[in-house]
């Protein structure tokens, strides 16, 4: 669903409000402190795509055609509040429950929006 909103004419909102659906609708909460992004010259660049809706979809950026985006699902089992290990760079969830992140690179287009992440680099956890 979230791919689907990635249009233009809609906003970045639209493709939030699909993921938050998806992951409420399976029973996990959205990670609210990490989000997708944008793709260009630099791999993180504006706009942020959270995973949750924060703001009304109006107020979130509008989507155009040529916008490259990471869409990042990223959710946990229980609370969505994370912690940083000791290292400075592992992030756990605070009450040590089970949480995933999958990513797909988008590319925004007036007909259909296309997922360019290559296929064979795709990790599907079972």
């Amino acid at each position: 669903m979230a791919v689907r909103a990635a249009r233009p004419g809609n906003r970045v909102g639209h493709i939030s409000a699909a993921i938050e659906k998806e992951i409420r609708k399976a029973g996990f909460s959205p990670i609210e402190v990490l989000t997708g992004h944008g793709v260009g010259k630099n791999l993180h660049e504006e706009p942020q795509v959270p995973c949750l809706l924060k703001e009304e979809i109006e107020k979130t950026p509008l989507l155009k055609s040529g916008m490259t985006l990471a869409v990042e699902v990223i959710y946990a089992e229980n609370s969505p509040e994370l912690v940083v290990g000791e290292d400075g760079w592992t992030i756990k969830t605070a009450d040590d429950g089970l949480a995933g992140l999958f990513e797909d690179t988008i590319l925004v287009t007036e007909k259909n929006p296309i997922i360019i992440t290559p296929l064979e680099t795709r990790l599907e956890v079972c």
